[in-house]
């Protein structure tokens, strides 16, 4: 047996096993996705979400791929018949269903570093909107980290506006780069990476630390917050992200 078709072969057993595993497991697929769609077991999930439709799949878009292909679809519809429409592959998306609290899924915040203003500077200014945003003097669970040559600060948010600490850190600074033009913001994976940007004197830059994701959080801001915010969270380490490339070919 040649090289190639030895491959053939251990692919096509791999192939197979995932089908019967997939087929063996489609019961309880079924059952365990109509307990999340139970409007009940939803509002005792999420009371201050009662009344709202129940969230049973969260979609991850991160490219806009899903997106593309449904601006795409929207754009071809009105050039095809009705019958047409029925069976145009354009209508149709590839999708995996993932369990997100499976060991095989990492997942890491995306930090910011704010260039041309120090951390105290940011401080301050985040201090006095935070304040701005509600009348709590008391910490909430929301906390974040600014650094920059000088040192490192905590941070915890009294008022904050969004379910998510990125959420609340994103409405931050949407209301503070449009006042302070000179002020420039860059989403950075890895922690060390966002401080070491921050650690120039000659530079004035601040990172903005996020604390690490709870997987669970990604549904808590969906189910809150609607959407998440832009750059909430990055699959797999930093390192690791620079030097992947993935392919994908789909034939007709």
């Amino acid at each position: 047996m040649s090289q190639s078709s030895r491959w053939t072969s251990i692919g096509r057993e791999i192939l197979f096993s995932a089908r019967t595993e997939l087929y063996m497991n489609l019961p309880f697929l079924d059952s365990a996705l109509a307990a999340l769609a139970d409007p009940a077991a939803f509002a005792r999930r999420w009371p201050a979400a009662k009344g709202q439709e129940p969230m049973v799949l969260a979609v991850g878009d991160g490219n806009h791929s899903l997106a593309t292909a449904k601006a795409y679809w929207e754009e071809l519809k009105p050039t095809l018949t009705e019958e047409q429409r029925r069976t145009h592959p354009a209508r149709w998306c590839l999708a995996e269903v993932c369990n997100v609290h499976s060991p095989a899924i990492e997942i890491e915040p995306i930090h910011r570093v704010v260039f041309g203003v120090s951390a105290k500077e940011l401080y301050a200014a985040l201090d006095a909107w935070d304040r701005q945003q509600g009348s709590s003097t008391t910490a909430s669970d929301q906390r974040l980290r600014l650094a920059d040559a000088c040192g490192e600060s905590a941070v915890a948010l009294a008022n904050p506006p969004a379910p998510l600490t990125v959420g609340s850190v994103e409405a931050f600074l949407a209301d503070y780069l449009p006042r302070h033009p000179g002020v420039t913001v860059d989403y950075i994976h890895g922690e060390s990476v966002a401080m070491a940007l921050a650690a120039d004197p000659a530079k004035p830059a601040t990172a903005i630390l996020l604390p690490d994701f709870a997987k669970a959080d990604l549904f808590k801001g969906v189910v809150l917050g609607g959407v998440l915010p832009r750059k909430t969270f990055s699959m797999g380490h930093a390192e690791e992200k620079r030097y992947y490339n993935e392919c994908r070919v789909i034939g007709l």
